[in-house]
């Protein structure tokens, strides 16, 4: 469950990017949310602390019996 709540965090992310991108007033800042750009790798990052941070590591459903973690 955490692995689907992680990827719609980053697909969510990623539209606001897009959306940020898209309603840019300047190049620079349009080119700051594209792919590679400054923005969006902050935002992404963001989203992936935030599940570190909120325990969502993807092994929730793993048995804490033997399973060696």
């Amino acid at each position: 469950m955490g692995q689907v709540a992680g990827y719609g965090g980053m697909r969510t992310a990623g539209s606001i990017a897009s959306y940020m991108a898209n309603n840019a007033t300047t190049e620079a800042e349009q080119k700051s949310w594209e792919d590679g750009g400054a923005n969006k790798a902050i935002l992404h990052g963001l989203v992936g602390a935030g599940k570190l941070v909120s325990g969502s590591s993807g092994r929730e459903g793993a048995d804490s019996k033997g399973s060696g973690l």
